[in-house]
């Protein structure tokens, strides 16, 4: 069929297994993916299975190929780059010409035909090279894929093919491939290229990591370490551009015939330098911080520690707004946003609210029986902690009991004078559904008598048997999830709080409850001893940093808007793409927050990456990066 049909039509990959050309990649994917034993055993369009090796499988064949080519596919996908003795290359254009499902993925194989072996092999599965979400899915969309491989010295660089192929997920209904493309030593051949070096003007040094790329065009490429760049092209004029952080921007246009390959060399401008510099203290007593990591997000700059006196400095190029980042254990996040003119010295100075993460200490929670404290073990509960280290946990090494019940409790906290108390933390559950959990109660009288509290949202099961029929949080998620409760109708009071877990029979060996990140905010007007600030409706439209950032897989964002008004709250991918809509709808002049727990509309958790938020009110729109870390 392919002599007959040719790569256009009929394309096949042909993977090995129990023989000297299985390879690791190739036997994962083909029970992994497509769940076969059977040998010799054909999928056409990764979805339909027919058993090969028999005298009238040709036909069955032909009528399914057929039927499929019958379809027009939405995609369209072409291939450039080159195969030499030592090498291959491939860049794969992708255009969306109707709209397609938006889990779709690109993969890339390296085959090689004419292999002599017991018999005469054609496209030899010989490497699995990366696999990469679309990242696109609505109509005239485009994207570009790089790829390259080393060619092993068992292999005839002159056989060497790459097929590219865009398929769903194996868990996807359907998961048929959308579109493939096959290229050999000569249809990767591209029409047109240029390439040089990219120099620092006043250094004359190679400058490595810069973007060059056709403007309006899929084509681009990346210098390597010496600042060498090639970039394919299609015959015809071009306006190449050259990016790199820290210099300016160089445009130049270039005309290439079929065939050209065009020296263009050119150098780039740096940016003045500028010196960013703060002290990370404490909120409540200024108290400097200490050895604490400070970050600048999304550009090729080392982070640093602050020194003893709590001071962090950068040398940065001027001319850009910078993302700080700062992590202390104990201490909320904080993402900072600062901008930083050339040649000047600008300082930002960033206060840590306290937070209680049990890092330096088990937070002075009293436990009996189960709930232990110490660093996160996934033989006995979450793998990592929501953030540092140590979490509180029912039995840290191993299942929790069985028909046991047992109380974490917290200190003694005031609500006196103050206007607003809210209480957020993190849990991470693996129990028996309906069975065994835990549920949250508060005391006013020093643990005399508990008062049930319900959480925003409500409890996840209605009663659960290891609490007596009462409500509380149970199941097996496995997951961390920000939990948050309204205090405010025990303002006035000194109050503790009680973390109540209840087990029957843990026949399954479940590994129980964790709990971290306990942020007790307590805000308003109060008098000297406190000196909390008042709680107040800004003069204009805020959209804070989420918090945490990065994070997995829950995370807060707190906006402010100054009078009533239409307020749209909604989270989009980098390519513009909505993904989620917290809020929308009107909304009183005051301070809100909402929770993104990573999912898109339909529920399913998308993919690690940066994420935009953004506020849209009837005057204003204000945009914010956030990155999920899975």
């Amino acid at each position: 069929m392919v002599e007959e049909y040719g790569p256009s039509e009929f394309i096949y990959v042909a993977y090995h297994t129990s023989d000297p050309y299985a390879i690791p990649d190739g036997d994962a994917r083909w029970s992994s993916f497509y769940h076969s034993t059977a040998i010799p055993d054909t999928w056409f369009d990764g979805t339909e299975n027919v058993l090969g090796g028999w005298d009238g499988c040709y036909d069955d064949y032909l009528d399914i190929c057929e039927a499929h080519w019958a379809e027009e596919s939405p995609i369209l996908l072409e291939l450039f780059g080159s195969i030499t003795e030592t090498e291959g290359q491939v860049t794969a254009s992708v255009t969306l010409e109707e709209t397609i499902e938006d889990d779709a993925n690109i993969h890339f194989e390296v085959v090689e035909n004419h292999v002599i072996g017991a018999r005469h092999f054609n496209n030899m599965l010989r490497q699995v090279l990366e696999t990469e979400p679309l990242g696109i899915s609505e109509a005239g969309e485009t994207a570009t894929f790089e790829r390259t491989f080393t060619m092993d010295s068992d292999w005839n660089y002159e056989n060497i093919a790459v097929v590219v192929f865009i398929q769903r997920p194996a868990t996807a209904d359907p998961h048929n491939v959308y579109q493939a493309a096959y290229g050999t030593i000569e249809t990767l051949l591209p029409p047109a290229a240029i390439e040089g070096y990219v120099t620092d003007c006043d250094s004359e040094l190679g400058l490595d990591v810069t973007s060059v790329y056709a403007e309006g065009t899929s084509f681009t490429t990346t210098t390597d370490a010496d600042g060498f760049y090639h970039l394919n092209l299609e015959p015809g004029t071009h306006t190449i551009i050259f990016e790199r952080f820290g210099y300016d921007t160089y445009a130049q246009e270039v005309t290439v015939a079929e065939d050209d390959l065009l020296p263009v060399d050119v150098c780039l401008n740096a940016f003045e330098s500028s010196t960013l510099t703060g002290q990370v203290t404490q909120l409540e007593d200024n108290v400097p911080l200490p050895h604490v990591p400070v970050e600048l997000l999304n550009v090729p700059i080392e982070p640093t520690l602050t020194d003893e006196n709590g001071r962090y400095t950068f040398t940065v190029p001027g001319g850009y707004t910078y993302e700080i980042s700062v992590y202390a254990d104990d201490r909320e996040p904080q993402v900072v946003s600062v901008p930083v003119p050339e040649n000047q010295e600008v300082v930002m100075d960033i206060p840590m609210r306290f937070v209680q993460s049990f890092e330096a200490s088990d937070g002075d929670f009293t436990a009996n029986r189960l709930w232990e404290w110490g660093a996160a073990d996934p033989s006995g509960g979450a793998e990592n902690a929501y953030m540092g280290l140590n979490v509180w946990v029912t039995d840290i090494n191993g299942p929790y009991r069985s028909n046991t019940r047992a109380d974490l409790i917290t200190p003694v906290y005031s609500l006196v004078a103050v206007d607003d108390a809210q209480l957020e933390y993190a849990h991470w559950l693996d129990t028996n559904e309906g069975w065994d959990g835990y549920n949250v109660s508060i005391s006013t009288d020093n643990g005399e008598n508990w008062t049930r509290l319900v959480p925003e949202g409500g409890y996840n099961s209605n009663a659960i048997v290891g609490l007596s029929g009462q409500a509380g949080f149970s199941g097996d998620a496995n997951t961390w999830e920000i939990v948050h409760f309204d205090l405010n109708d025990y303002l006035g009071e000194v109050i503790q709080l009680r973390f109540r877990f209840g087990s029957t029979n843990n026949n399954r060996d479940f590994l129980g409850v964790c709990i971290d990140y306990f942020d007790l905010r307590r805000e308003g007007t109060v008098g000297v001893a406190e000196e909390l600030m008042p709680v107040a409706v800004p003069a204009t439209l805020v959209l804070e940093q989420n918090i945490p950032n990065p994070f997995n897989p829950m995370t807060a964002i707190r906006f402010s808007i100054p009078s009533d008004q239409y307020i749209n709250l909604s989270i989009y991918d980098v390519n513009g793409r909505l993904i989620q809509t917290l809020h929308d709808g009107w909304l009183q002049a005051g301070n809100y927050r909402h929770m993104w727990n990573g999912t898109n509309q339909h529920g399913v958790a998308v993919s690690s990456g940066t994420y935009l938020y953004r506020l849209h009110s009837n005057t204003e729109t204000i945009t914010r990066q956030m990155v999920l870390l899975r």
